[in-house]
């Protein structure tokens, strides 16, 4: 129903801002910004990607993308906001 959509979406939006929900359509969706729900993100340079069949990835994003997002829920909550993430 249009009435429950729009409540879920409110609510949803405020935990995620940068999510997209539409499930009242023909065709229903959902999108969010990668960098923003990843659960790890490592940026490294040729010759130095982490292990991929390891269990757990450290977080390295710090060096490229700075301070702001140098840890694992910074980096959710900056980079999940399309204002903050552009």
């Amino acid at each position: 129903p249009p009435m429950m959509t729009k409540i879920m979406d409110a609510v949803i939006r405020r935990i995620a801002p940068g999510l997209i929900l539409d499930l009242s359509s023909t065709s229903p969706k959902v999108v969010a910004l990668l960098a923003g729900t990843a659960q790890t993100m490592s940026i490294d340079p040729p010759g130095s990607e982490p292990d991929m069949t390891s269990p757990e990835i450290e977080e390295n994003v710090a060096s490229i993308l700075g301070h702001k997002v140098a840890t694992k829920s910074k980096r959710k909550k900056r980079l999940g906001n399309p204002r903050k993430a552009a």
